[in-house]
């Protein structure tokens, strides 16, 4: 009888490794979600503000949402600093006061819908992994520095090379760098006397400035 029910097991574990996703980890329900602002290259903070407001908005509106709240200027995608970049944060209501149709897979496929209308810029749900780390939504993320004297476009340069080189391994998928050097720059010089003798705080002019 020992054996028979060693052998069973054997064979149970044999069909799990089989049937079982390789990635062991399947998207599950964890009672929050993630929203990505991406504004185009040298947006301001203000153009990012409008644009997390009101898919904030749309998210409070949700039968199956508890809180929203946001971020601006904080890229969930390269984790950093950006103006033209803000981040949302969904609680969700407990899984007993949701109805069918309210899941977090039910609100990233109707946020994508209602997302695909905004013209401004792009906002992505996302749908933290099971295990940080790990899952479909996982991954890692590396920085690629240069220590000569080159410039930012051989840098990109060299970043997009070292990206066709990881898209030819089957384990890696859905690579990407935020790098751009293509994005137009505005470099403005400030008259501070002539702000200042014209009672213009120089701050006030910077403020002006972000807000363009």
């Amino acid at each position: 009888m020992s054996v028979a029910i060693i052998l069973a097991m054997i064979a149970v574990s044999a069909l799990m490794f089989v049937r079982i996703p390789s990635s062991f980890l399947p998207v599950e329900d964890q009672g929050y979600l993630f929203g990505a602002v991406i504004m185009p290259d040298a947006s301001s903070l203000d153009r990012a503000g409008v644009l997390s407001r009101r898919a904030e908005a749309w998210y409070a509106r949700q039968p199956g949402v508890s809180s929203v709240a946001s971020v601006d200027g904080y890229s969930l995608i390269d984790s950093q600093n950006k103006a033209n970049a803000a981040t949302m944060f969904i609680t969700l209501k407990g899984f007993h006061d949701r109805k069918e149709g309210e899941s977090a897979a039910d609100l990233i496929a109707k946020g994508k819908k209602e997302f695909a209308t905004y013209q401004d810029g792009v906002t992505i749900p996302v749908n933290p992994p099971s295990i940080p780390g790990l899952g479909t939504t996982g991954g890692f993320e590396f920085w690629l520095q240069s220590t000569a004297d080159g410039t930012y476009q051989q840098l990109e340069d060299k970043v997009r090379a070292f990206i066709a080189k990881a898209q030819q391994r089957p384990e890696l998928t859905a690579i990407n760098s935020t790098i751009n050097t293509r994005s137009r720059q505005l470099m403005v010089e400030v008259d501070r006397e002539r702000s200042e003798t014209q009672g213009v705080p120089v701050e006030q002019v910077y403020s002006a400035l972000q807000t363009m």
